[in-house]
């Protein structure tokens, strides 16, 4: 963890009303620590309902007191300047008597300027049973990867979980809502599946966005975004619409694909292993029957459109294996995945790929005698191994190909290395 000048909350959604309250926010630097917000001129919030709920009534210790979010302008963010850099190990948030507005979804944000937030760990309380019930929430049990449905730019009514991969609409906006993906690289060919789980509602939309994308509307209802509507095919695209034949319905279990061509704005969809776009000849590997994305300008993200209460999907954005083949010449979102017969390219991690990493390896070790100290070479093949953990798995083979190099004396190493040259 890290340490920033202001920490605060985000909340998607409620118990059942479009509406927030918090009796207390308290944050501290470890488990168990001392609460560090005892100032409540240094607390504020995106909407306050009016002036006896003001932001500053969740950083007192007066239980008669509250934070009150407007009604349907979520989300709700409340936030604490702490003046200078702290890390926060640990929050708790205090309900109100009226448990309908206690939070079922929120994240801890943080920010260095006030303006521009990171979301760094999100929970999903346990039930609100009883009126200023105190749950609180430690940092460490919480895992976000880097790619995940971005809460901050979220609408209220949409309800996700700690992972921050399975949205929900939940019904409280009454409207179509989108969510989108953290952003996506912006160049490559990009692979992404979401899981329908068992007994959801399927009446969604998926696709992509750009910034300018107004949340509180279907990703395509303008032409800052284009999405396929499941079970018709309906295609949406500002002004751009149109319908896709064939277009299978996709039901609750099934595995919904998207592959994304960056540079050429193309994007193919399908369910399961059904035929990409509704058709036999579409292949993404080929570049063939790609529907055209060129509308949506500047850097984009996936994104899923929520309606009715018990629409779901689950995202994978290369985190855990797919269900799927990729298509050839596509990897993951995160860069960790690609296609069975290997990338075309080799897929660059933080600047290094196995083969840059292998080859520096040996280079080093060609340049020593028989004689080299062993703790010079010790030093090289430590710093070789801790390159290798932060590339992707596809790496492996060329890890184990060290580990076994480095086992064996330094003569012989010597010799395996001029005869692969």
């Amino acid at each position: 963890m890290a340490a920033h000048r202001y920490w605060g909350v985000i909340v998607t959604s409620t118990k059942q009303e479009s509406y927030l309250a918090l009796v207390r926010v308290q944050m501290a630097a470890s488990a168990g620590g001392t609460g560090l917000i005892v100032d409540t001129t240094k607390a504020s919030a995106n909407s306050v309902a009016n002036a006896d709920n003001v932001a500053a009534y969740a950083a007192d210790d007066d239980a008669g007191t509250k934070w009150t979010a407007t009604s349907g302008t979520g989300p709700f963010s409340w936030w604490y300047d702490f003046t200078t850099p702290v890390d926060i190990a640990e929050v708790s948030l205090t309900c109100q008597s009226n448990l309908q507005f206690a939070p079922t979804w929120f994240g801890l944000i943080y920010s260095d300027d006030g303006s521009n937030w990171t979301l760094n760990s999100a929970f999903s309380p346990a039930a609100w049973t009883a009126q200023s019930l105190v749950q609180t929430f430690e940092t460490s049990d919480s895992f976000v990867p880097s790619y995940h449905w971005d809460m901050l730019r979220a609408t209220f009514g949409v309800t996700i979980d700690s992972s921050c991969l399975t949205a929900s609409g939940n019904g409280i906006s009454y409207q179509w809502t989108h969510i989108p993906s953290t952003p996506l690289s912006s160049t490559g060919k990009l692979y992404f599946e979401g899981t329908v789980p068992t007994g959801a509602d399927v009446d969604m939309m998926l696709g992509i966005v750009n910034g300018a994308a107004p949340s509180s509307a279907y990703a395509g209802s303008d032409a800052n975004g284009y999405s396929i509507q499941s079970g018709g095919g309906e295609l949406y695209g500002g002004a751009n619409r149109g319908m896709l034949s064939n277009v299978p319905t996709w039901s609750d279990g099934d595995v919904v694909c998207m592959a994304l061509d960056v540079d050429h704005k193309l994007l193919w969809v399908r369910s399961n292993s059904n035929p990409w776009n509704g058709s036999a000849s579409a292949d993404p590997a080929t570049g063939i029957g790609g529907l055209d994305v060129s509308s949506v300008n500047g850097p984009v993200c996936f994104a899923v459109s929520l309606h009715n209460t018990g629409t779901a999907l689950k995202a994978n954005f290369g985190a855990t294996a797919f269900a799927q083949v990729v298509p050839k010449g596509f990897t993951s979102v995160d860069l960790t995945q690609t296609d069975s017969s290997g990338p075309t390219t080799p897929i660059p991690v933080d600047g290094k790929t196995a083969s840059h990493v292998s080859k520096t390896y040996l280079e080093a070790l060609s340049d020593f005698s028989a004689v080299a100290p062993t703790s010079v070479v010790t030093k090289i093949y430590a710093q070789t191994m801790a390159d290798f953990s932060s590339l992707p798995p596809q790496s492996r083979p060329s890890k184990i190909f060290l580990e076994v190099l480095h086992s064996v004396p330094i003569v012989s190493r010597k010799s395996i290395i001029m005869i692969i040259g």
